[in-house]
């Protein structure tokens, strides 16, 4: 996997991504949560044109005002209902052993944020969660999910809070596999 990092958010236009087969959203610093209309129009069409997309963890907090971006990632953080315990130590169960981001991949212990009460696309397919209590019972929480926009592979990735949550090897197992699935080599 060779990577090409930016932080500016100016650089997801149509012309920049056309040269790669797959954009890792970690975080996206726009102003007031709302990328400007060509860095949307140029991930959209990043998807319509093949190209495949992994967000992870706080990617989809930073575009809440975006109504569309949860068609595109597949789950947005939503002010008021969504939310996480502190960071904390909890275990991460393969709920989809024969997912091919997960192969070889067995179910890990990791201290992170565990995110829950995002919104989420209805058609989500769930590959790996971790445990929550609320109210007496227990919540398996999607962690990493897929779906398809424009046929364009797009994976989820709730993990990733900071440098020590992505020190698992399972952890860095799971984005390298993630990005060889959402390029279609995997």
């Amino acid at each position: 996997i060779q990577i090409t990092v930016t932080e500016n958010a100016g650089d997801l236009t149509a012309e920049n991504l056309k040269n790669y087969n797959v954009l890792v959203l970690v975080q996206i610093k726009v102003e007031g949560g709302n990328p400007p209309d060509p860095v949307k129009e140029g991930i959209q069409d990043f998807l319509k044109n093949g190209g495949g997309l992994v967000v992870i963890h706080f990617a989809v907090a930073n575009c809440q005002e975006w109504r569309d971006s949860i068609d595109l990632f597949g789950a947005m953080w939503v002010n008021g209902k969504s939310t996480h315990d502190p960071y904390h130590q909890f275990r991460v169960d393969v709920a989809d052993e024969t997912h091919p981001i997960v192969e070889g991949v067995r179910p890990f212990t990791t201290n992170d944020e565990l995110y829950f009460n995002l919104l989420m696309r209805p058609d989500m397919h769930v590959i790996m969660t971790a445990d929550q209590e609320r109210f007496g019972h227990t919540v398996a929480e999607p962690l990493l999910v897929t779906h398809y926009v424009y046929n364009a592979r797009c994976v989820y990735f709730a993990l990733g809070n900071d440098i020590p949550s992505t020190e698992p090897p399972e952890y860095k197992k799971i984005v390298a596999q993630s990005i060889e699935w959402a390029g279609c080599r995997r």
